[in-house]
């Protein structure tokens, strides 16, 4: 006997199965993050972009201060500018903190409670976009201070450092 194909046979109580459940998946895309969010927009037009890929605190520099071979002056510059960009943004920073506490909290809520406010989410996470932004704009702004310090050989030095370090921040 020659063997044959299995046909599956798929009853209507299966496909009525699927279609609802195909609904009911639609409908609930966007409590599972499947549709693209509209957020404002959180990042400043001025915000430069550095080859450098994510650019970090000044205080980074100060890590690395024995490869880059800083001066005493470079340190004591810097030094001044990782604490002015640390007293600037302090506030900025316990709110983000505060924030990112508040969305986790929300969400862990809303997941025991059995349904996600699209909406809501999406504001929280736009507050937290425009925190992050602003903090990126002053670290920007600091980093730019801090590089104009380097000699061009300390500069090209940061380069391969950040080549193999590119998300440290600090």
């Amino acid at each position: 006997m020659a063997d044959r194909p299995r046909r599956v046979r798929i009853g209507p109580f299966f496909a009525v199965s699927l279609v609802v459940a195909g609904v009911w998946l639609y409908q609930q895309r966007g409590a599972v993050g499947l549709t693209r969010p509209a957020i404002r927009e959180a990042r400043p037009a001025d915000l430069p972009r550095s080859d450098l890929g994510i650019t970090p605190e000044p205080a980074w520099l100060l890590r690395h201060a024995g490869p880059l071979g800083l001066t005493a002056a470079q340190r004591r510059q810097l030094n001044k500018l990782a604490a002015d960009l640390q007293r600037a943004t302090r506030a900025d920073r316990g709110r983000l903190d505060g924030t990112t506490g508040e969305i986790g909290d929300y969400l862990e809520h809303r997941r025991s409670r059995g349904g996600l406010d699209p909406d809501a989410a999406r504001d929280r996470a736009a507050d937290l976009g425009e925190l992050s932004a602003r903090l990126a704009a002053a670290r920007h702004a600091a980093w730019d201070r801090a590089w104009k310090l380097l000699t061009p050989e300390q500069q090209d030095q940061v380069r391969r450092l950040r080549q193999q370090t590119p998300l440290e921040m600090r």
